[in-house]
């Protein structure tokens, strides 16, 4: 009768492990579905506005994001760039909260309008991640925060355009990573059509 319990007691327990573990796995491919659905919604939802360095300004809480600022410019020691010590920045709501994230600028590579970007948070005071872009594409906010598309200086008429997303706290790249040219006439649709946030020059 002992055996008979311990084997039915076995048999129970692997039965027990393999329900657990394709429930484990189940909700493991649940939440890559709908992490890449929510980023498919984002990444492909309206672009709204746009900004480069342009529209940069050196009204932003500086102090609040001083220690954050200096430890993000650290990520960039390497890059051959100049540094701009967080002295300007773009504000723009990017959850929907009604409290503004921003753009700060780190470094300014000197090609073209490239810019070394770092996005903050404040209450609390976080950082957010670092974007390369001559020009930031704001996408309407569909599902948690607005997905970024982005366009770099490659040259005079060509340009490197990729799309980040937040994921865990951070911006990422998540699409994107291809050459665009003006001569070729492939460029994405909206640009040249978007509002910006100031006045360029």
């Amino acid at each position: 009768m002992v055996f008979q319990n311990d084997f039915l007691m076995k048999r129970f327990n692997l039965k027990t492990f393999a329900f657990s573990s394709a429930l484990l796995l189940a909700f493991g491919v649940f939440s890559l579905t709908s992490s890449q659905n929510r980023d498919v919604r984002n990444t492909q939802a309206k672009v709204v506005a746009a900004f480069n360095s342009q529209c940069a300004t050196n009204h932003f809480p500086k102090k609040q994001l001083r220690g954050l600022i200096k430890r993000a410019t650290l990520q960039l020691k390497d890059v051959n760039a100049h540094f701009e010590d967080g002295k300007f920045a773009v504000a723009y709501d990017l959850d929907g909260n009604g409290q503004k994230e921003y753009f700060v600028w780190l470094k300014d590579t000197g090609i073209g309008d490239n810019v070394y970007w770092g996005v903050f948070a404040l209450k609390p005071a976080r950082f957010l991640g670092i974007i390369f872009a001559e020009h930031i594409y704001l996408r309407r906010r569909v599902d948690g925060w607005a997905a970024l598309t982005v366009s770099s200086h490659l040259s005079s008429s060509d340009s490197f355009v990729t799309t980040y997303g937040f994921r865990n706290g951070k911006y990422v790249k998540v699409a994107g990573g291809y050459e665009t040219s003006a001569n070729r006439n492939d460029e994405p649709k909206f640009v040249g059509k978007v509002p910006y946030l100031c006045e360029r020059y």
